[in-house]
């Protein structure tokens, strides 16, 4: 998979194979998408983080764009890395 965040706070996930759309784009933040890094397989399921401008880190599942906890706050200013 390859995964791609948006300045418009969308993330998009690829088949790195095909090149077609796993998730076409769903709203990850409110704010530009500065970083994203997959973690290893969990439970049979890919996890994606995701950190932003409007200051939070997101957890989503890679497959489904469907977030696997709450937004994980605590940073007074964009994330830049994940």
């Amino acid at each position: 998979m390859i995964a791609c965040g948006k300045y418009d706070g969308k993330i998009s996930v690829y088949d790195a194979t095909t090149g077609e759309f796993i998730i076409e784009s769903f709203k990850a933040h409110t704010d530009a998408v500065l970083s994203i890094a997959f973690s290893s397989v969990v439970d049979t399921t890919s996890l994606l983080a995701s950190g932003s401008a409007d200051s939070l880190v997101r957890i989503w599942d890679a497959e489904s764009g469907k977030p696997r906890s709450n937004p994980l706050k605590g940073h007074t200013g964009p994330v830049a890395s994940v």
